[in-house]
């Protein structure tokens, strides 16, 4: 018996832990997860359920030290506070608990886009043009330089997840039919720059080409710096997604793994393709859509803890050309236990 322990992530990894307990090697797991919401549909799938303190950082990554060792637990698979998670990875390791996830210098590099494109720039990977800001005078500076180069502009968070934040600068404002359509993802240059006049200071922003075409999501399993399983995923036309077989995009993903010494489950997204490739974001976790690839044949999270604790390299060979659709669904709210699951139930 395995004791996983996934602290606060996306909801959807509920259905990557039903598909982990699937495992083809009938492997046993007893999974205990934390969130921050006693609502996340993730602790509807754990044997144990707890709520996380408020806290951050060093403290959080304390009380994760604790946590693991008071209930005896084996893999961690984190998400929340996940550098401070990996500056405690000796403590862990010293405790019997394996964390899955890089180095914590790789991931404090990939946690913010400025340094990751930096980065990436210089191991010669494709990234789009881009500048950080943090005034007001940078960003119409920033946005300028990309009009004049007759380049659509959009803007995310120098550090953030998902699409947090993500807008395309638009240039008109939106008329009436957007009051009947779907929220957008569009901006004014003026509505930004009344946004940013209404604070004294603001966190970094990436002004950034935005980037046509399809995008790709690639769940990456590495070994420090060698890659051993990739499943690249795209997003089509009305919610349909596909994994497809992509071995431009395997290899890009290849480069990326060598290049920062990439190990455990990340997740690698570009848009083009061939020599067009060019990097969006490298995530140096599992992804939301991990489940998805599973549906591929390719069971990730149990790959990745099986080659951590037993150095197992014997992976199924992902199905390409699989279509997806996602569907809602409700389960059964979890007991949750709070503020933490009890110290000593590893002892029991």
């Amino acid at each position: 018996m395995t004791r996983v322990w996934v602290n606060a992530t996306f909801g959807s990894v509920h259905y990557a832990i039903r598909l982990l307990r699937e495992n083809v090697d009938g492997h046993r797991y007893e999974i205990f997860g934390t969130h921050v919401n006693p609502a996340s549909p993730v602790l509807a799938a754990c044997d144990h359920a707890g709520l996380e303190p408020d806290i951050g950082g060093a403290a959080y990554g304390d009380w994760a030290v604790d946590f693991c060792r008071a209930n005896s637990i084996d893999v961690v698979v984190p998400k929340r506070e996940l550098l401070a998670l990996c500056r405690r990875a000796g403590d862990l390791r010293a405790n019997g608990t394996v964390l899955l996830a890089s180095d914590a210098a790789v991931v404090e590099v990939l946690s913010s886009k400025s340094t990751m494109y930096e980065t990436a720039g210089r191991l010669g990977l494709r990234v789009p043009r881009c500048s950080t800001v943090s005034t007001v005078e940078e960003f119409v500076a920033a946005l300028g330089g990309l009009h004049a180069a007759d380049l659509v502009a959009c803007l995310k968070p120098a550090v953030g997840a998902g699409g947090e934040g993500f807008r395309v600068v638009a240039p008109e404002p939106a008329g009436i039919g957007s009051l009947y359509e779907c929220p957008s993802q569009d901006i004014t240059q003026e509505e930004i720059v009344r946004i940013l006049t209404t604070v004294a200071s603001f966190e970094p922003l990436v002004v950034s080409e935005f980037l046509p075409g399809p995008e790709y999501s690639i769940d990456c399993l590495g070994d420090d710096g060698a890659l051993l399983l990739a499943v690249v995923r795209v997003k089509g036309e009305g919610g349909i997604r596909r994994i497809v077989d992509r071995p431009d995009l395997v290899d890009f993903a290849r480069r990326v793994t060598e290049g920062y010494g990439m190990r455990s489950l990340f997740n690698v997204q570009v848009r083009g393709e061939g020599a067009a490739a060019t990097l969006l974001e490298v995530n140096p976790r599992l992804s939301a859509g991990i489940y998805q690839s599973s549906l591929g044949g390719a069971n990730l999270i149990h790959a990745a803890i099986q080659l951590a604790l037993y150095g197992t390299r014997v992976f199924p060979v992902p199905s390409a050309d699989v279509a997806l659709v996602t569907v809602m669904g409700a389960v059964r709210q979890q007991t949750v236990f709070g503020p933490a699951i009890e110290p000593g139930r590893g002892d029991s």
